[in-house]
């Protein structure tokens, strides 16, 4: 008897429903050909979109997105019927491409964007993961490791050579080999080999103390070595794929090599988001975890590689991550066939931008706060970016982030306005001004920035453009009195209440006489900073129309760009503030990670007399932490002495 399962309408405008189909099952289904049929490619793009959300217009590559539809749903329907699952909609006919998909709404623009199921995402991964070896097999099975002009075999060569070896003995035997760049890490290695051995054996020690986090040990290494080299070398030979080395060749079993452009391949291939720097070489190894997994339920490839490799030390990191480099280019072929490509490099979104997008999108409001420093308005602009489409551009790159944002403001896509105290809705919205000609005095309507981005994006909607975002950034937000700034148009800003909405609400404004609506397509992100008491709160009518995000004090961004030092000041700042603090929450009151960056301890004293010291002053002077005034003629070293 087939199980009839209702499709669910939710408040924020997405239909669902649970079809009770596990990872294993899917995984069955995709392994067969009756079922898949010619759909892969399909799902495969949807898989590889952001978020695996995408529309049939959005992964169609050649011809109608008709094409894309009628894949799903012949492939929905040979699910549905293979396990007697039958999914109605809210006109009471059966639906089909709920079943594969978690849930799905009705975009402005008419299209459908529909989201695979997180149980059909895992199973393609690991059907991708079966494929690729498949396609590995097909491709070297027969080839053996030493082959000429190829040769593989020397990494298990290597590993084996440097069992049981010194930091010293380990250096010398990689630093030639093309697990490193050795254009540039070979010269490093050498000289300091020459002239300060014991330092470098020491640098390279500590990537062993596995009582220390890897991520830790990878930014220890990189600011010792850097140090150790000092402005002799551009390049430090302190980077991630260098310290892999190391840690491959000192123990093969929890450590393998490491080369960014088959990370970044890999984790497109199966549609996973990477990692900031400092933090890949760690999740590289988790992801191979699962590929060895793969590998281990082979018998013909343990087969080979043990064959090839006996007598040698073993090491099934070293296979999974050999396996990985023969098959970059067909990756990157994989990955780049969809002219979608580009939409799909998780990589190019930070997740904490990616997870901002995803509350403005669904709230269209958003507040950044938090104590100076934090990244608010630095992050502004990648917000802004993301939401209105924008995928070639590396998000991590603030240079070609800010490049695109002039495009875009030029453009009148982004519009940015600092509220302060004596702004009004007259300045914002509309009102009277003054124009004189000829002697003449007259008075004119006069648009303010809010009304003419909403009506840039409201004639965006009316011409059916293929792209429904405008952005209005609002720096200092709670500068200005909101409440009398919006006026009467803060209940627009709702999601329900805007043009486009289940509730649309226009209003005639009162100088100009128009009908006047939000549109759906205009997103507004605000920035506030929290130790701010010159101004008052934000009341709650206009609390309740945005999301509020609080960016933290990052300390493990200190360490990434700036020195120790800095790390250590950085914790001294942390442990006055929360020992003194009074009436406000931690988070609003510590000092931003952006004002501990500094390339040496000259910049750092520099910026700790005259940016650090004195907000800590202003804090104290506020009454929102309650400690005697910091002498101004205290230095980092004094500070950080005092909480040790």
């Amino acid at each position: 008897m087939a199980a009839t399962i209702n499709l669910m309408s939710r408040e924020d405008g997405y239909s669902s429903c649970d079809v009770g189909i596990s990872k294993e099952q899917w995984f069955e289904l995709l392994q067969d050909s009756v079922i898949i049929g010619k759909t892969m490619d399909t799902l495969l793009k949807f898989f590889r979109s952001p978020e695996h959300k995408s529309t049939c217009k959005g992964v169609t590559e050649e011809g109608s997105p008709q094409s894309a539809n009628a894949m799903i749903t012949a492939f929905a329907k040979r699910v549905g019927k293979k396990l007697n699952i039958n999914v109605i909609g809210s006109d009471g006919k059966q639906t089909f491409w709920p079943i594969p998909m978690k849930e799905g709404r009705l975009l402005s623009d008419g299209h459908y964007e529909w989201t695979l199921r997180d149980e059909l995402a895992e199973a393609i991964k690991d059907w991708l993961i079966v494929d690729l070896l498949k396609r590995y097999k097909e491709a070297y099975l027969s080839v053996p490791l030493d082959n000429r002009g190829s040769d593989e075999l020397y990494k298990w060569q290597l590993i084996t050579e440097c069992d049981g070896k010194s930091e010293l003995d380990i250096i010398q035997k990689f630093k030639t080999k093309n697990i490193v760049d050795v254009p540039r890490v070979n010269q490093v290695l050498t000289y300091l080999s020459k002239e300060k051995p014991q330092l470098l054996a020491d640098s390279f020690a500590l990537l062993k103390d596995e009582d220390v986090s890897l991520s830790d040990r990878l930014s220890n290494f990189k600011s010792t070595l850097a140090e150790l080299c000092g402005d002799k070398f551009n390049t430090k030979a302190n980077d991630e794929r260098t310290a892999a080395a190391f840690l491959a060749c000192w123990n093969p079993n929890k450590y393998t090599f490491y080369k960014d452009e088959i990370y970044q391949n890999y984790c497109k291939y199966i549609g996973e988001p990477t990692q900031k720097a400092g933090d890949k070489y760690q999740h590289y190894l988790q992801l191979l975890e699962s590929l060895v997994q793969a590998i281990q339920q082979d018998a013909e490839l343990t087969d080979k590689f043990a064959t090839e490799t006996d007598g040698l030390v073993q090491s099934e990191l070293l296979t999974a991550q050999n396996i990985l480099w023969q098959m970059n280019d067909m990756m990157n072929m994989e990955t780049s066939k969809s002219h979608n490509d580009s939409k799909s490099e998780p990589n190019m979104i930070p997740e904490e931008i990616q997870k901002y997008t995803n509350i403005l999108r669904l709230k269209k409001n958003i507040i950044l706060q938090g104590a100076p420093g934090t990244g608010k308005t630095y992050n502004t602009a990648a917000l802004a970016l993301t939401i209105c489409g924008v995928t070639d551009v590396d998000m991590n790159d603030h240079e070609a982030v800010m490049e695109r944002y002039d495009e875009l403001q030029k453009e009148g896509r982004i519009g940015f306005v600092t509220f302060h105290q004596s702004m009004d809705y007259e300045d914002f919205v509309e009102g009277i001004k003054p124009k004189t000609e000829n002697g003449i005095v007259s008075y004119e309507v006069e648009d303010g920035i809010f009304k003419l981005l909403s009506n840039k994006a409201q004639t965006n909607i009316e011409d059916d453009y293929s792209t429904t975002p405008y952005v209005l950034i609002i720096d200092e937000i709670n500068r200005g009195n909101v409440s009398k700034i919006f006026g009467e148009l803060i209940t627009l800003l709702e999601v329900d209440k805007r043009t486009g909405g289940n509730h649309p609400i226009r209003v005639m404004l009162p100088y100009s006489k128009e009908s006047f609506g939000v549109p759906s397509n205009l997103y507004i992100i605000g920035t506030m900073n929290t130790t701010d008491r010159s101004v008052g709160n934000i009341d709650y009518a206009v609390r309740r129309r945005f999301a509020f995000a609080t960016l933290k004090a990052d300390k493990e961004l200190v360490k990434q760009n700036s020195i120790p030092l800095a790390v250590e000041l950085f914790e001294a700042v942390e442990l006055f503030i929360k020992k003194h603090q009074i009436d406000m929450d931690f988070e609003d009151l510590m000092v931003g990670h952006s004002y501990f960056f500094a390339k040496d301890e000259n910049e750092l004293e520099l910026k700790w007399q005259y940016e650090i010291l004195p907000l800590l002053n202003e804090y104290i002077k506020d009454g929102i932490v309650s400690a005697k005034p910091i002498n101004s003629d205290m230095t980092v070293a004094d500070f950080v002495g005092i909480n040790d």
